[in-house]
């Protein structure tokens, strides 16, 4: 009989180095106390295997055998008796026997299906025809450590991905930008025709809504990453947004819509934040308006201030939300119900960057909408005073 806290590897084999298994045999006409000092002299040990004929007969566990001897009269009968005698008399000696090769979320898997009034029982492991005992607790121990360093080892990977599409996203700029001003400039050209003058545009148009997506994707893989950083400034929220209205004129007039932006021009909106980041939430939310809003129709942009808070807000006659976009609308890649009504672009990124960058801002953010009834996206900001 050889007790034997060697390590095995429940693949139980490559994946752990400190699986501790226990080598203790006894054969089936050893007596029962033979096996009460085995467990007596080994406080460790789950179970010990029972050998028949130097075969494995199966594992009796440390809890079985204490339970079957305290019942009234089983130490006095079976004390001085051969082992079989006690085997007989239980229930079960029910156990698994796992391969060593075999992957420990596969093994915890398997000793979980178990039933209940086995659960507890310790698992036989095999290596080349010899036998240990595998505590069932230790084995999930085992999972939940290597399900660690397997969350590890994805959040690296992806980290690295998340690395080099930053570093793809910015060798893209530098030439698309090229060819905008390319097309800027060919735009305000005497020397094109009409038909020249539409595929330039066409150009100047998708280089720009590429341009958009590589800022939406950098923004996205800054704010997984813990890398944005504001560069607060005391700053006049008016002017941003009177700045974006001039600037989205030519996507308005496309669509024939009316813009309505009519802030109470006796009061001073400032606020200390990073004006690059909050414009481009605003602008967002601007063009989402524009964007999912049908032709002809009016989309009011809101600016006041309510005590020590500034409150903006973008009311459009767009589709309007369901209840279950209500429930993603601030997700990563979401599809929502509606559609932009001129077969405008989407990466489905848009509102979560802005909710990111409110936050950051310890604003607050909110969507108001009625499916069919268009709808509101609201910030409030804290305000401060503009000298």
């Amino acid at each position: 009989m050889k007790v034997d806290n060697g390590l095995i590897n429940l693949h139980l084999k490559s994946t752990i180095n400190e699986l501790q298994l226990f080598d203790v045999t006894i054969d089936i006409d050893s007596k029962v106390s033979q096996l009460r000092s085995l467990f007596d002299d080994n406080s460790m040990i789950p179970g010990v295997i029972i050998v028949e004929n130097t075969a494995c007969n199966g594992v009796i566990s440390r809890k079985d055998f204490f339970e079957a001897l305290s019942k009234p009269y089983s130490l006095e009968l079976y004390i001085n008796r051969p082992i079989r005698f006690l085997i007989d008399s239980l229930d079960s000696i029910q156990t698994i026997t796992l391969p060593s090769v075999m992957l420990i979320a596969d093994a915890a898997q398997k000793a979980l299906e178990r039933p209940k009034e086995v659960f507890d029982n310790p698992i036989l492991v095999e290596n080349d025809a010899k036998f240990r005992v595998l505590d069932i607790y230790h084995l999930l121990l085992a999972h939940s450590e290597v399900n660690k360093v397997a969350m590890e080892s994805l959040k690296e990977a992806n980290d690295f991905k998340i690395e080099l599409l930053s570093i793809v996203a910015h060798d893209m700029k530098n030439p698309l930008y090229t060819v905008k001003s390319i097309a800027s400039v060919l735009l305000k050209s005497n020397r094109i025709n009409n038909e020249e003058l539409q595929n330039i545009f066409q150009i100047y148009d998708t280089t720009n809504q590429m341009l958009d997506h590589i800022s939406e994707l950098l923004n996205t893989t800054a704010i997984q990453t813990g890398k944005i950083q504001l560069k607060k400034q005391l700053t006049d929220l008016d002017e941003i947004i009177s700045a974006i209205i001039y600037q989205s004129k030519a996507m308005i007039e496309a669509k024939n819509q009316i813009i309505t932006y009519l802030p109470d021009k006796s009061q001073l909106y400032g606020a200390e934040v990073d004006p690059s980041k909050i414009r481009e939430t605003f602008e967002n939310l601007i063009s989402n308006a524009i964007k999912y809003s049908p032709f002809n129709k009016e989309i009011v942009i809101g600016l006041e201030k309510r005590n020590d808070l500034i409150r903006f807000s973008v009311r459009d006659q767009g589709p309007g939300f369901t209840d279950e976009d209500k429930t993603k609308i601030f997700g990563k890649f979401q599809r929502l119900s509606a559609r932009p009504t001129a077969g405008e672009s989407s990466t489905g990124l848009g509102l979560y960057i802005v909710n990111k960058i409110i936050q950051l801002h310890n604003g607050k953010i909110w969507l108001e909408s009625e499916y069919g009834e268009g709808s509101t996206f609201f910030i409030e900001l804290e305000s401060a005073e503009i000298e």
